[in-house]
């Protein structure tokens, strides 16, 4: 977890581009794909496992009815996590003591007023969470106002850092804004997946109807916003 940005950071630099923007928009990309297969994918599925192989093995076709038992039990594990990550996150952002006594000891008072902050390694921490709390929005709602009270909490971080303290190393010209509210749909696609096979397998074929319908809809208002938006995007990269 802790090594994986800093490898993106490596390849970033071996990939053939001289746009720098587009090599942020990649590292942001390629950090939420590796947040989102490893913090929620692997926890949702590993957290059951060893209780849903033998029952596999028995009976195969039971597989959906046992995912749909056993995927609750993940939020647990979800509630401390984005717990830990507030805590955290807020408190090296708002304290940063390593950073500040390297600065004492080198005695480079000067740079302590300005923080140089990577929003490509930031924004996908960000989308990842908030896809957490939009997918078990459907299975364990009391996700929702912990997700809201977390959301408060950084913006009361964030809020003047990025004014007065925090900034860019690299100017991303919008572009990481863009691709943030790409991974945010894919939460939104999940959650609708999840919904979709909560009603299939209580029959409700009325509400999947719907639900379907929804998925649908999502899909074209991404389609929308992307011809609308791309274009405005992609020609004020050059730096």
């Amino acid at each position: 977890m802790l090594l994986f940005p800093l490898c993106v950071k490596y390849l970033a630099i071996l990939y053939p581009s001289s746009c720098r923007p587009r090599l942020e928009v990649k590292k942001q990309r390629h950090y939420f794909i590796f947040l989102y297969v490893q913090l929620f994918l692997v926890v949702s599925i590993s957290s059951s496992v060893t209780t849903m192989i033998p029952e596999i093995i028995r009976r195969i076709d039971s597989v959906p009815a046992m995912l749909a038992r056993n995927l609750p039990k993940a939020a647990d594990y979800f509630y401390s996590y984005l717990a830990i990550q507030t805590v955290t996150h807020c408190v090296t952002i708002l304290f940063r003591l390593p950073e500040s006594m390297w600065l004492c000891l080198a005695r480079r008072r000067e740079c302590a007023a300005c923080k140089p902050i990577d929003w490509s390694l930031v924004y996908p921490i960000f989308a990842n969470m908030m896809s957490i709390c939009l997918i078990f929005s459907v299975i364990s709602p009391l996700i929702l106002p912990v997700g809201l009270i977390m959301f408060t909490v950084f913006l009361i971080t964030y809020s003047y850092q990025v004014i007065y303290v925090a900034e860019p190393n690299i100017q991303g010209n919008g572009l990481l804004y863009w691709e943030a509210l790409h991974h945010v749909f894919v939460g939104i696609y999940t959650m609708n997946i999840f919904l979709l096979g909560l009603f299939f397998l209580r029959k409700a074929f009325g509400p999947a109807i719907v639900a379907t319908a929804l998925l649908f809809g999502v899909g074209l208002t991404q389609f929308h916003v992307q011809q609308r938006i791309r274009p405005l995007m992609r020609f004020p990269t050059k730096q």
